[in-house]
C-alpha cells in the first residue's frame, strides 16, 4: 500500500534531514568544507521538462527539491561512502520513477538506493551486487525472483531512517572514515596507504572534543611523511623496475621467435622479425638503463640507505616548503580581484565561481602553511643547524642527477635505434606494406622525440641530418 501524501512527505523530509546530518558530520571531520553544502529547498522549475521526459514521480521531484547537495569542486573530491560519489539530483540522469540513488556510482564502488514509495534503502556494491551496509553483513541475500538482471530486491535492505542514522553513527564511531582527498581511490574498508587516519582522529579528540585544525595539520604532515618515504627510496625502486623491464623484454623475444616459427605468410614472417628486432632493442635498452640505475643507486644511496632516519624531519620540511610555494603561486594566479584575473571576459565567469576557487585555494594554503610551521619547529629541535640542502647536497625535492642521466641515455639509445631501424627498413621487401608502414612510423616517432628532447648531442645532429624532416 502506498503511504498517504502527508506520511510520505514526512518520510522524504526525514531522508533530507538525515542526509544533511551526514554531510554536517563530514564537515565536522574536516572532509567537507561547510560552504560546500548547498541547502534546500531548491527551485526546480527549469527542470520540469526533463522531469516530464523522464517520467519522474512527483514525490521524487519533491525529494530533489529539499535534499542538500555537495559542491564537489570546493573540496576537490566527489567521493562519499564505500567508493560512491556525492549525488546531485538537480541534474537527473535516470529514467525510472521508483527507487532513486542517494549516491552516484563511482569507480567500482557502492550506490545508496532509496525507494521513495516504501521508504527503504539499499547500499549495494555495483560489481559484487551485494550489500555493503555494515549492519547487514550477516544477512544473506535471497535468491533473485525477477528475470531482470538489474533487480536488487533480493539484496538485503532496511528502513531508510535506520540506514541513514547508522551512517552518521559509523562516522562518529570511526567504523567509517571519509576517503581523504589525496586518496580518492583507496579501498573503503581499510585505511589509505598507511596513513593512520583513525588514530589521528582519536588523537585530536574525535568526536566530542575534536580539534579540527590540529587534525588537518597532523594529516598533512602524515601525508608528507608518506611522500618522503616513497620518494627517498626512488633510486632503489628504480633498480627493481629496470630489472623487471629486462625480464619482460626477454619474455617478449621468446614469444616473437616462437611466432616467427609459426608464421605462414611472408607478411607474418616479417612482422615477427620486426617484433623480434623491437624486443631485442628494448632488451638492450633495458639492460643499459639497469646498469645506470644500479650505479646511481650505489652513489645516491650508499649501503642502500637513501635517507638517514635522523634526517627525516628535514626531508618532510623540504616537501612541505615546496608544496607551500606551489599553493602560493596558485593563489597568486587566481588573484585578489576578479577583474584582475578575467579582465574583459569576466562576464563569462560567474563571480561566485571565482570567489569559491579563491576561497578553496586560500584555505588549502593555510593548512599547508600551518603544517610547514609545525614541521619547521620539529626540524629545528631535532636537527639543529642542519637543512635539507646541507644533508643531501640537493637544492630541491628531486633526484635531478638520476633523471638527467637516464634522459641522456635515452637520447643515445634513440640515436642507435634510428640507425638500426633505417637498416632494417632498407632490407624490407616491397610486398610487406604493413610492416614497412610500422617501421616508418617508428622512425618518425623517434625523430620527433629527438627534436623535442632538449638534448644537444653530436650523434643526434648527425642522425637528424640524414633522415627526413
Amino acid at each position: 500500500m502506498n503511504p498517504s501524501p502527508t506520511h510520505q512527505k514526512a518520510q522524504l523530509h526525514e531522508v533530507a534531514d538525515l542526509m544533511l546530518e551526514i554531510y554536517q558530520t563530514l564537515v565536522d571531520m574536516r572532509y567537507l568544507d561547510p560552504m560546500s553544502i548547498q541547502m534546500g529547498p531548491h527551485n526546480l522549475t527549469a527542470l520540469n521538462p526533463q522531469f516530464q521526459e523522464l517520467d519522474i514521480d512527483p514525490a521524487v521531484q519533491y525529494l530533489y527539491s529539499i535534499l542538500p547537495y555537495i559542491d564537489t569542486s570546493l573540496d576537490g573530491t566527489a567521493d562519499f561512502l564505500h567508493g560512491g560519489e556525492f549525488a546531485d539530483f538537480l541534474r537527473p540522469r535516470a529514467g525510472e520513477s521508483g527507487p532513486r540513488s542517494l549516491l552516484r556510482l563511482g569507480n567500482h564502488g557502492s550506490v545508496i538506493v532509496y525507494d521513495a514509495r516504501r521508504h527503504l534503502i539499499w547500499i549495494i556494491d555495483q560489481e559484487g551486487w551485494a550489500t555493503t551496509d555494515l549492519a547487514l553483513q550477516e544477512v544473506e541475500a535471497k535468491d533473485p525472483q525477477s528475470p531482470n538482471r538489474n533487480s536488487f530486491e533480493h539484496i538485503p535492505h532496511r528502513p531508510a531512517g535506520d540506514a541513514l542514522r547508522d551512517i552518521v553513527r559509523w562516522y562518529r564511531g570511526l567504523d567509517e572514515i571519509p576517503p581523504r582527498w589525496e586518496f580518492a581511490w583507496y579501498d573503503w574498508s581499510v585505511e589509505p596507504y598507511g596513513v593512520p587516519v583513525r588514530a589521528l582522529y582519536e588523537k585530536n579528540g574525535w568526536p566530542d572534543e575534536f580539534d579540527g585544525d590540529a587534525f588537518e595539520v597532523d594529516y598533512t604532515r602524515a601525508y608528507a611523511r608518506l611522500e618522503v618515504d616513497e620518494f627517498s627510496q626512488e633510486p632503489i625502486v628504480d633498480v627493481e623496475r629496470r630489472r623487471d623491464a629486462v625480464e619482460y623484454a626477454e619474455g617478449s623475444i621468446t614469444h616473437w621467435i616462437e611466432s616467427l616459427a609459426r608464421a605462414q605468410t611472408k607478411e607474418e614472417q616479417w612482422e615477427a622479425r620486426w617484433a623480434i628486432w623491437g624486443s631485442e632493442r628494448a632488451h638492450a635498452n633495458a639492460e643499459d638503463h639497469l646498469v645506470l640505475a644500479e650505479r646511481l643507486a650505489k652513489a645516491l644511496c650508499p649501503g642502500e640507505v637513501c635517507m638517514r632516519s635522523q634526517d627525516r624531519p628535514l626531508w618532510e620540511l623540504q616537501w612541505l616548503r615546496e608544496e607551500v610555494e606551489i599553493l602560493e603561486s596558485e593563489v597568486r594566479a587566481i588573484g585578489t580581484e576578479w577583474t584582475a584575473v578575467y579582465g574583459e571576459v569576466e562576464d563569462d565567469i560567474p563571480r561566485e565561481q571565482w570567489e569559491m576557487e579563491r576561497y578553496a585555494a586560500e584555505r588549502q594554503l593555510a593548512v599547508y602553511q600551518n603544517a610547514y610551521e609545525a614541521a619547521r619547529l620539529d626540524a629545528e629541535r631535532l636537527c639543529p643547524g642542519q637543512t635539507f640542502q646541507s644533508v643531501t647536497g640537493r637544492e630541491k625535492w628531486e633526484w635531478t642527477v638520476k633523471m638527467d642521466r637516464h634522459h641522456l641515455l635515452d637520447g643515445m639509445m634513440v640515436c642507435r635505434e634510428l640507425a638500426a631501424a633505417k637498416a632494417f627498413l632498407d632490407q624490407l621487401p616491397d610486398d610487406v606494406p604493413a610492416v614497412r608502414s610500422s617501421v616508418i612510423e617508428f622512425i618518425e616517432h623517434d625523430v620527433s622525440w629527438l627534436k623535442t628532447s632538449g638534448l644537444d648531442l653530436p650523434e643526434i645532429k648527425r642522425i637528424l641530418a640524414g633522415l627526413p624532416a
